[in-house]
């Protein structure tokens, strides 16, 4: 599937996932960091990592982490190796993860789900590599109703949180945080 940004050039990639809106200080970053602190995260996956801005922003803060990002982009994976090329980067799917069983203290699906035409795969993919923590970041915050729409050739879909929380449930996952407003971002995370 083409997505929009894939006529744009490196540099207009680049720029657009390190706008304001986007970047290194959007809340929702800011507060992810502040919880990997918290949980004393040792290493952790990045599922959609685009071109690495979350790296970018636990690199400044000078958090010790290994950290992994994976994205179906393998340019945007080429733009985070060449500006990163300290930490690991993958191309590949979210649903099919070549990672081992419970190999992170963290996985991250930042914006992602909501490209996805049904969110369980990846999420049982991240349930699966995660030893820890499923930190699940919406800028289409789960809702009521399930939406569904496709634009331009990506996904764009409203998910129900309690099809979420009871997918997680399904999982065994004892403990469900919800943690809304996050500059206009919902997160749920999975404590395992």
């Amino acid at each position: 599937m083409s997505q929009p940004w894939d006529g744009w050039s490196d540099e207009q990639l680049w720029s657009h996932l390190r706008a304001n809106e986007q970047g290194v200080n959007h809340g929702s970053r800011v507060w992810l960091r502040l919880c990997l602190r918290m949980w004393g995260t040792r290493s952790m996956l990045d599922v959609g990592c685009g071109t690495g801005v979350e790296y970018e922003g636990i690199k400044r803060e000078g958090l010790q982490i290994e950290y992994t990002g994976l994205d179906a982009s393998a340019r945007a994976i080429r733009l985070a190796q060449a500006a990163f090329a300290e930490a690991q980067w993958h191309a590949g799917d979210a649903e099919h993860l070549p990672f081992r069983d419970r190999s992170v203290d963290v996985v991250l699906l930042r914006h992602v789900l909501e490209h996805l035409s049904d969110f369980r795969p990846a999420l049982r993919e991240a349930l699966r590599i995660a030893a820890r923590q499923v930190v699940m970041i919406f800028f289409l915050p789960p809702a009521e109703q399930e939406r569904r729409l496709e634009h331009e050739g990506t996904n764009w879909n409203t998910y129900r949180l309690e099809d979420i929380r009871e997918e997680l449930r399904g999982h065994g996952v004892p403990v469900i945080d919800t943690i809304p407003n996050l500059d206009r971002n919902l997160a749920v995370v999975a404590h395992l």
